[in-house]
């Protein structure tokens, strides 16, 4: 293909070669040896009126998954977390048994790895499970209370073989959950639990124990979404089991390829350190259903919950029933959530980001229309006293308010000039630093506004997205700011200051992903191929 390299104002020709393999991945699951079992949602899916009756075992070792009649989980075709990929959602009733022995008797080490996602505010449960008639033995990785957990046990609980994850890693979006056993030696195996991060797939925690009298760890049924009794809730996407413990450059190597086969990180966020909340409108968010509790959010529907992406678990809930409306197609082909000031939408973090916040940075992705005239309150730090930081947009600009507790020295008011009104979206960046004393807010990638007040503790319990009051009359908020427009991402850095390139980074990855045309320039030279 002949091309061109735009280098500033300067176009070279050149000659590219273009090779595109759809569906290849650095390395599939069957080129590592030991592939037992390999199930995913986009092949050997059959359905019944019920649901999905059957899961094709793809390893070709022909360990294929039937259900029971009335346990059949749902089949989703599409999840646009997923890259568009299909899942399977099980809501706490269903499960799938396989057949036959995907382990022998005997076996010593082994590894299971799944794709999977925990409904919010469920107890989650088995994602995959052996067991022998509610006794010992007992094999299964599972999330519980937001923990995932890989659990070997053949006899009393003595002698188990428990490796729970230490830090939580957050509910309802989708992460690759691992599990591995390994033998030490004649009287020791260690077990370990993996979860997917930023940059690399990591152990979280170990535990081991001597299972040199219990010989059978993987006999007993064999269940996807159960272990024989207990129950999953959530969706499943992908589960591969090798008969062997695979190596940790082996680890990373099927992280990388559920990376590059589901797109489900975003590196550019998650790369820079301090990332406290990440909310996006073309990820988690949710609307209420009275028989599934939480149910993905359809066009036109009121948002009542925005799943936190980042690993903090900052999830925000709706206030007083007035979520927003979540939009489809709104800016680069991707959702938003649109807040309306008069119908008082407003989302509430479940947990503050901090209470007393000394260096924040905020990024959003809003559009602003030039009618919605006032503060337009983008995301709030504060309680019912002094203290404060507000985001908001007023017109044409976008400006911060911060106010720490003693009131000293005042308040600082910043504003930067610069955005659309007129439907298109923005990039908003938002700087509080009161280690170095320099805050600033920024419009679309332009020239920041600085400030150098000099606060000192600014201390809250509440924050908020699209939403603060200004004043207490008899208990009750008075002088209350909303927001009109839409909100497509937000994201909030807490406790470290971000450098001019992590802006940068960050104002590019959000340029590119939305469509924008904004100052924020790719690093490097760009090339165009014509």
């Amino acid at each position: 293909m002949i091309g061109n390299i735009r280098i500033n104002n300067l176009v070279v020709a050149m000659l590219t070669l273009m090779v595109c393999v759809a569906g290849s991945y650095a390395v599939e699951p069957d080129a590592l040896s030991g592939l037992a079992f390999w199930v995913k949602a986009d092949a050997g899916i059959t359905t019944n009126a019920n649901g999905v009756s059957g899961w094709a075992d793809q390893s070709g070792a022909g360990h294929d998954a039937s259900v029971e009649t009335g346990k059949e989980p749902t089949f989703i075709s599409s999840v646009s977390e997923l890259d568009g990929k299909p899942t399977l959602r099980f809501d706490g009733t269903e499960r799938m048994k396989i057949l036959g022995d995907i382990l022998p008797d005997g076996v010593e080490s082994f590894t299971i790895i799944a794709m999977a996602r925990v409904k919010t505010g469920s107890a989650g449960g088995p994602i995959m499970g052996f067991r022998t008639a509610g006794e010992f033995p007992l094999v299964y990785l599972d999330i519980t209370l937001d923990s995932p957990r890989f659990i070997v046990m053949n006899g009393p609980p003595t002698t188990a073989a428990n490796a729970t994850a230490s830090s939580v890693t957050g509910t309802g979006f989708y992460g690759m959950f691992g599990g591995r056993l390994t033998k030490n030696n004649a009287t020791a195996w260690t077990s370990e639990v993996f979860l997917n991060s930023a940059t690399a797939l990591t152990s979280s925690t170990t535990a081991t124990a001597d299972f040199s009298a219990y010989p059978n760890l993987t006999s007993g049924d064999r269940y996807i979404g159960a272990w024989a009794s207990g129950y999953f809730t959530g969706a499943i996407s992908e589960i591969i089991i090798y008969n062997r413990a695979l190596s940790d450059s082996e680890m990373s190597d099927v992280w990388g390829y559920m990376k590059s086969r589901y797109h489900n990180d975003i590196p550019a966020v998650e790369e820079v350190a301090g990332l406290a909340a990440w909310f996006r409108a073309d990820s988690g968010v949710s609307q209420s259903d009275l028989v599934y509790g939480f149910i993905d959010a359809t066009n036109g529907a009121a948002a009542d919950l925005w799943l936190d992406s980042s690993s903090g678990m900052k999830d925000a809930f709706n206030s007083w029933d007035a979520g927003p409306t979540y939009k489809i197609n709104i800016v680069g082909g991707l959702p938003a959530t649109e807040f309306v000031a008069t119908a008082q939408n407003v989302f509430n973090l479940t947990t503050p980001i901090a209470t007393n916040i000394s260096q924040m940075t905020v990024f959003a992705v809003l559009s602003h229309p030039s009618a919605a005239a006032g503060y337009n309150m983008v995301f709030t730090h504060r309680d019912k006293a002094v203290p404060l930081i507000q985001t908001f947009v007023n017109g044409s600009d976008a400006g911060m308010w911060i106010r720490d507790d003693d009131g000293i020295p005042g308040i600082a008011i910043l504003g930067a000039g610069g955005m659309h009104t007129d439907g298109t979206f923005n990039i908003v960046m938002y700087q509080v630093d009161t280690v170095n004393n320099l805050h600033a807010v920024s419009v679309n990638g332009g020239s920041e506004d600085q400030d150098t007040s000099d606060f000192d503790s600014i201390t809250a319990d509440t924050q908020r997205i699209g939403y603060v009051y200004e004043g207490i009359v008899d208990e009750a908020p008075v002088m209350k700011y909303f927001f009109d427009g839409h909100i497509a991402e937000l994201i909030v850095y807490e406790g470290v200051v971000l450098t001019a390139v992590q802006k940068r980074k960050i104002g590019v990855y959000l340029e590119e992903k939305y469509d924008l045309d904004t100052a924020y320039a790719p690093f490097g030279a760009v090339i165009m191929l014509r």
